[in-house]
């Protein structure tokens, strides 16, 4: 029987907010992938109210603000995993943030494309660094709905337990759980982010489900052997072991027997 290779998928991702607390995690984890992957963006209406409590911002605004985390070049990047930088680094990196954001409201024409007679992806941004998708989660026959559509991966930051009983149960009603549920059917690889405390039988029953399925469940859960000095470096260790678990390289967090 002759050898098959496995084929090679482009290089593209899909994050899926949906509406549990956490939202910010999923704003912080885009950071570090954008400057990989062609990033493809689905949040739920549940994501846009946990949003407007967490982080006091409306639709337009949680778009605007993961979108400007796809514009973070990769040397703004790297200054956040180094927990020993100066503070004149870090004065340098903030700037250079800010003036990235004022570039992006005064000339964001250059950036984001608004397309009318496009059904889907309501905002699209791309620069020379990254191109980045937002899906609104209605969108039920948008691309990342199809199995032809070939992502490398998915992750959902945070997972709400609705988004987590859908995908287990097989209920595909949002474009965020057919995406998730095309995922698992090509055996590609899904990552879920349960944010819950604690958690009943029914809810560790599907995840039990999900995980002999091959999809990987990874709460935000910290450790604390990385001896964390602040929420920043809390939220680091969890976007690194989320990372690692993907494949993706990152010293985002002090390994063990590294100190």
């Amino acid at each position: 029987m002759d050898f098959v290779p496995k084929r090679i998928l482009p290089k593209r991702f899909i994050l899926g907010i949906s509406g549990a607390s956490g939202v910010k995690l999923a704003k912080g984890f885009l950071r570090h992938i954008a400057q990989d992957f062609e990033a493809h963006i689905i949040i739920s209406k549940g994501a846009l109210e946990c949003a407007k409590y967490e982080l006091k911002c409306d639709e337009s605004e949680l778009k605007a603000y993961l979108l400007e985390s796809c514009q973070t070049t990769s040397s703004q990047v790297k200054s956040t995993q180094k927990s020993s930088q100066t503070k004149a680094n870090k004065a340098k990196s903030s700037n250079a943030d800010s003036s990235q954001m004022r570039h992006s409201k005064i000339k964001s024409s250059e950036f984001m494309d608004f397309d009318s007679s496009q059904s889907f992806a309501s905002q699209n941004l791309a620069s020379k660094d990254c191109k980045a998708y937002i899906y609104e989660d209605s969108e039920i026959g948008a691309p990342v709905a199809s199995g032809s559509f070939e992502a490398q991966a998915m992750a959902i930051i945070p997972t709400s337990m609705d988004c987590l009983a859908k995908i287990a149960c097989g209920i595909s009603d949002t474009l965020l759980t057919r995406a998730a549920s095309v995922m698992i059917k090509e055996r590609r690889t899904l990552l879920l982010a349960p944010r819950e405390m604690p958690l009943n039988a029914i809810v560790c029953e599907q995840m039990q489900k999900l995980a002999a399925l091959g999809v990987i469940i990874a709460p935000p859960i910290i450790a604390y052997y990385s001896y964390p000095k602040d929420l920043e470096e809390m939220e680091n260790f969890i976007y690194g072991k989320w990372l690692d678990i993907l494949g993706i390289p990152n010293e985002l967090f002090t390994r063990w027997g590294e100190r």
